[in-house]
């Protein structure tokens, strides 16, 4: 009789080879559902492809005929049925997790809003181009840490794509302290590798936070001119008639602050982004005149503060035959205001409604109030956009070369006055009623003309540089004695 043959023992893989195939389909596709929720491929995502590509190949290897038929029958497709629905569920977590990366939402139910930044910090880290990294080196047994915390979360969750925060406790981390050159705390370090800048802070606020984010990711400042020798306000004056808390706030944001005498320079310099005009009390001679006037019309940017002829020398009527060019003439009458002013002053007008613009989007969810003084009337040019042909021909010709916008009104119950009293600011019959004009925005380039839907689209807006001028009917509300004492 023959001797029966002994059958060599499996191996575990070999006893085990289909499930665990099975098994490494099921990490593979972990792997996939890993990669979607990290947004890319990093090394714990390449591990677990290769323990479910090296699982599932090493039980193929073993018995490729077993895993096939384990494969097929109804024990594995019972596990693809539950495997389906842990695959739906982290699919829902992949998808939760994308739009919560892409769409951030941070409330602040605190009373006076204090973890809520402002519109132009967020306006600011919204545009990032490039990456910061914000280091906070603080000692966690002080009271400020949670404070920074709390401000730096906000600048995350601006935009969390271009932000990167991490609070330091550097009594514990003496090594990067020191590597960061950390002398005192608290001491915040802003970074932009592109640019390789950087800049320390040493306080917990976020004015500050946001001109170090401007400092290190902008390769050119931006330059202010303030144009003197008429009477006008003094740039850098201390005095509570000077603009030094202006030119400090401008500094702030990472911007270069300069003095201009055309009656010496006799030219606008070249890197001048904005030109400013505070409340000049004498006529410009007419050379600096045509100077400005050649600025402008080549796409200069400026911003003209004016008095009414009661607080400035009637000489200043050139300054306003320049600004009619641009559709804005000042009028020679002051606004008073009974409705919308300061602790009853009808001499201060009040504005915290504004005209939708650009300049003013910044400022419509909030309650920013705006001063004027004793402003003056502005007379805008009306420059509406000419309706189109309704039998399809090309819309008619736009009637001016620029556009002019409101910023800034007040209310239907002021008057203008030609010479203001305190102690008689009646109205009286003769007097224009309001609202009137308060500053405005003047660009360059003829108005749109509205869509026609039987003839041909519209000509394409003009990408090129373009002349924009502000003007605002009071010099006042940009002195240190407003600005500053505001704040008090």
């Amino acid at each position: 009789m023959a001797r029966s043959r002994k059958k060599k023992p499996e191996t575990f893989m070999e006893a085990a080879a289909g499930p665990a195939a099975f098994v490494g389909i099921l990490i593979v596709l972990l792997g996939f559902a890993a990669m979607a929720v990290a947004q890319k491929l990093n090394l714990y995502v390449y591990a677990i492809f290769a323990v479910g590509l090296v699982l599932f190949a090493a039980a193929l290897a073993a018995k490729p005929t077993e895993v096939l038929a384990f494969l097929k029958s109804r024990q594995a497709k019972m596990g693809a049925n539950a495997s389906a629905m842990m695959l739906l569920f982290l699919g829902i977590i992949v998808l939760v997790n994308i739009v919560s990366n892409r769409h951030h939402t941070r409330l602040d139910l605190t009373k006076n809003k204090v973890h809520t930044l402002s519109p132009q910090t967020k306006k600011i880290l919204k545009s990032l181009k490039d990456g910061v990294k914000i280091t906070a080196f603080s000692d966690t047994s002080g009271g400020d840490i949670q404070r920074v915390r709390d401000l730096l979360d906000g600048y995350r969750f601006a935009n969390p794509r271009k932000v990167k925060v991490q609070v330091v406790d550097a009594n514990r981390q003496l090594s990067l302290a020191k590597a960061y050159k950390i002398t005192s705390l608290p001491t915040t370090v802003f970074e932009c590798k592109k640019t390789e800048k950087k800049e320390n802070v040493s306080s917990g606020d976020e004015q500050d936070f946001t001109s170090a984010i401007l400092k290190v990711t902008k390769d050119r400042k931006k330059k202010f001119y303030f144009l003197q020798g008429h009477g006008e306000h003094k740039w850098d004056g201390y005095d509570e008639e000077g603009l030094s808390s202006l030119k400090t706030a401008l500094e702030k944001q990472n911007h270069e602050c300069a003095e201009l005498n055309l009656m010496t320079q006799q030219t606008i310099p070249e890197d001048c982004t904005v030109l400013v005009i505070c409340g000049p009390k004498l006529a410009l001679h007419e050379q600096e005149t045509d100077i400005l006037r050649d600025y402008l019309e080549a796409h200069g940017r400026a911003m003209i503060m004016i008095d009414p002829p009661t607080r400035s020398d009637p000489e200043v009527d050139e300054l306003s035959g320049l600004l009619s060019r641009w559709g804005v003439t000042p009028v020679s009458k002051v606004v008073v205001e009974p409705v919308n002013n300061l602790f009853n002053d009808p001499s201060v007008v009040t504005v915290t409604k504004y005209e939708q613009h650009e300049i003013t989007k910044p400022m419509g969810g909030y309650s920013y109030a705006s001063l004027f003084f004793l402003p003056a009337h502005l007379k805008l040019e009306e420059t509406t956009t000419p309706p189109p042909d309704q039998y399809g021909g090309p819309p008619p010709e736009p009637t001016t070369d620029f556009e002019v916008h409101s910023l800034a009104k007040s209310s239907a119950a002021s008057w203008e006055v030609t010479n203001y009293s305190p102690q008689d600011f009646k109205q009286r019959p003769t007097d224009s009623k309001g609202p009137f004009d308060l500053a405005a925005v003047v660009t360059s380039g003829a108005p749109k003309p509205p869509p026609n839907p039987y003839g041909p689209p519209p000509p394409e807006d003009d990408k090129g540089e373009k002349t924009r001028l502000v003007v605002v009917a009071d010099s006042n509300c940009a002195t240190n004695a407003q600005l500053f004492g505001l704040r008090q």
